[in-house]
């Protein structure tokens, strides 16, 4: 199963979501119903068909005449409340979450982690993170630290790939090794490459409606302690107790089926999650110690946060006790089952309970000794970024690193989106290391990351390039100009072929920026781009990039409003056109090259568009709507643009950028590998 397929599976799971919830809204309007009618028969009517209902004298058909001939307009108000309520619920829930994986870090309480960050802990997964990101071919994603959890656990959340966060305990960084932390990242990986992420978002909406009942009766029962009706007025506490032992027990019917709806849509995809992070780490055991260490320590992946029940279906592992049928209301499955399934000769020989202070660093690994690294660079590839000398940093270059396989069929490469192995994690670690400390420092900064965008469009020529230097002064800020101006020649030096990479490094710190400032960036850099009165490949790839990918990692999430490619021929056309041009040859081979990439979309007889950058406009808005295609209709336009590029069996930079911004806006992962100037 390719990625697309594994987007259309999740847009499946969505619908199987809205049919759990609607079952389980009917169940507890039945119960609450039911419990309702039969407090108001016991302490207002004085009467009661329970009797009659245990002594046999009542059918069931009896028993339904009574309760609508008595209780017709209490069995109305009941429905229309408890939807309101429910449905209240789920909708404020998801108004809260619109913005996506950020939303739910902060419900947590979780703290953003800078990528300045000088704590080692937290500078390794920063390492990791962005390893794994460049390795996949997506942004880096937002991470976040839960600094009261001790419990070892973790959990990816948002709308795409282009806005995920993934978030971590404070147990998890104290408690694993590097390979251990690698495999739980791989893990979270994998549920941004699977598609996994939005539907977790729309299950909190869900949970929030339905718990909110039982949370109701449990707030009931506490506010009659509280108010000492006991003591006061007896017939109005003990209905106060019922009344709340009732949502109560309606509530519990809430929690069952909210439990088996995580078990349900959960279980198996943390199985297919383990797999995948074997196979993106080649490492088994990273992720098989990482879980016997939950085993093996007090916390567990246990999580205090009041919200961990309903989040229980996103965290690597069991956020709370399940104590009772464990097989059908646990969200994941047994630690032994997932450990066997990775390694099934795993040794259990050295159980035994870990201290919850033990750091485990048996990766051998310090702060003070990580300088040390620049001579075993084949064994400890993943630390790279973390060597403070730039000396040493500036010796390894992308040639150094080990060789990633070439694309050679349009199949395999569509096959390897949403994939990475070893090789592209190494790859990511190694291009790091190649950018010299300064611009290291730069992309964990916002300034920095605004300054390299800055340069990559700025003049080759001395003038041109000081006038714009004092344009970026007059728009921004004088020290913004001067990170600027200090950063080109070095970022000029490495050349064409490191330009995306920046660009996919420095554009999720510009997301971030607030909405003010992230105005004057998009200006100022168009201002830049325009400032010569023309604009070259390098210019408008950077603008096209930053258009359409800023758009996609801000958006709340992609709505499908086309099912058919016809409905954006003249989109598709455009961006064919536009690829046709970049794979160079002459108009003929261009036409060619062209046409048979439109006949794949169904599209015959079509001429190749002219190209002009005044025409950048269309390229963004054509790019914006091909967004909201259903993923398999969006494999096939990929799938031309890629047959487009292999047409001479070598994908060139300009084929290998345009296809990487036509797959971030897919929010469709693309590795490294695609261009000979990095394989």
């Amino acid at each position: 199963m390719n990625f697309f397929e594994h987007q259309e599976l999740a847009r499946k799971h969505t619908r199987k979501l809205i049919v759990f919830f609607a079952l389980s809204v009917i169940l507890i309007l039945i119960t609450l119903i039911l419990v309702v009618t039969t407090v108001m028969d016991v302490f207002i009517y004085k009467s009661s068909w329970i009797l009659p209902a245990v002594s046999g004298a009542a059918s069931a058909g009896s028993y339904f005449d009574y309760l609508f001939e008595r209780h017709s307009k209490t069995i109305l108000v009941t429905t229309i409340v408890t939807l309101v309520v429910i449905g209240g619920a789920m909708m404020l829930r998801l108004l809260r979450l619109a913005k996506g994986g950020s939303e739910v870090a902060k419900m947590v309480g979780a703290r953003r982690v800078s990528s300045s960050s000088s704590d080692y802990k937290e500078k390794r997964l920063v390492n990791i993170v962005e390893e794994i990101a460049i390795a996949a071919g997506v942004p880096r994603p937002g991470i976040y630290l839960m600094e009261e959890e001790h419990g070892i656990n973790a959990f990816a959340a948002g709308y795409s790939t282009n806005s995920a966060i993934v978030a971590v305990t404070q147990g998890t960084l104290d408690t694993l090794n590097r390979d251990e932390l690698q495999g739980v990242i791989a893990h979270e990986f994998s549920h941004v490459l699977n598609g996994d992420m939005r539907l977790n978002i729309r299950m909190l909406g869900v949970l929030a409606g339905i718990l909110l009942i039982g949370n109701a009766g449990l707030f009931m029962l506490r506010s009659m302690g509280y108010a000492g009706y006991r003591s006061r007025d007896s017939r109005g506490g003990a209905v106060i107790v019922v009344a709340g032992l009732a949502i109560t027990l309606v509530g519990f019917v809430g929690v069952l089926f909210g439990r088996l709806i995580q078990s349900g849509v959960s279980r198996q995809r943390e199985y297919l999650a383990d797999a995948s992070a074997v196979q993106f780490t080649r490492n088994p055991n990273g992720i098989a110690d990482a879980l016997n260490k939950i085993r093996r320590t007090v916390e567990g992946s246990h999580v205090q946060n009041r919200h961990a029940s309903e989040m229980n279906h996103m965290y690597f592992g069991e956020s709370v006790r399940i104590r009772f049928f464990s097989n059908w209301f646990a969200s994941h499955p047994p630690l032994d089952d997932r450990i066997k399934r990775i390694q099934p000769n795993y040794n259990f020989s050295h159980d035994g309970m870990i201290a919850p202070d033990q750091q485990a660093e048996t990766d051998g690994q310090s702060q003070a000794g990580m300088a040390g690294l620049a001579g075993n660079v084949a064994n400890n590839a993943g630390e790279y970024s973390d060597i403070a000398s730039s000396a040493s940093v500036s010796a390894f270059t992308i040639a150094a690193a080990e060789k990633i396989s070439r694309q050679t069929s349009v199949e395999k490469m569509v096959a390897d989106v949403g994939s990475l192995g070893r090789e592209q994690i190494l790859y990511g670690a190694r291009l790091r290391a190649t950018f010299s400390q300064s611009v290291n420092d730069a992309l964990a900064t916002d300034d920095g990351a605004v300054a390299i965008l800055y340069v990559l469009v700025l003049d080759q020529n001395k003038n041109t390039r000081e006038r714009q230097i004092n344009l970026i002064s007059e728009s921004e800020s004088a020290p913004l100009a001067k990170i600027t101006l200090q950063l080109f020649d070095e970022i000029t030096a490495l050349g064409e072929r490191y330009r995306w990479p920046l660009l996919e490094l420095c554009l999720p710190n510009i997301a971030q920026l607030d909405s003010g400032r992230l105005s004057v960036v998009k200006l100022t850099l168009r201002e830049l781009i325009t400032f010569d009165g023309k604009m070259d490949f390098g210019e408008f790839v950077v603008l096209l990039a930053t258009e359409s990918l800023l758009a996609s990692y801000t958006s709340r999430s992609t709505r499908y409003k086309f099912r058919q490619l016809s409905a954006l021929k003249s989109e598709v056309v455009a961006i064919l056109g536009l690829l046709a041009k970049a794979s160079g040859g002459d108009r003929a081979d261009q036409q060619l090259a062209f046409s048979d990439a439109a006949a794949l979309c169904g599209f015959k007889a079509i001429e190749l568009p002219e190209i002009s950058g005044s025409s950048f406009a269309s390229y963004s808005q054509a790019i914006s709507k091909l967004r909201q295609l259903v993923p398999v209709k969006k494999q096939k336009v990929f799938e031309a643009c890629v047959q487009i590029a292999l047409r001479d069996k070598v994908i060139n930079i300009k084929e290998e950028e345009l296809l990487r911004i036509l797959a971030g806006a897919f929010e469709c992962p693309m590795p490294p590998g695609g261009s000979s100037d990095f394989a």
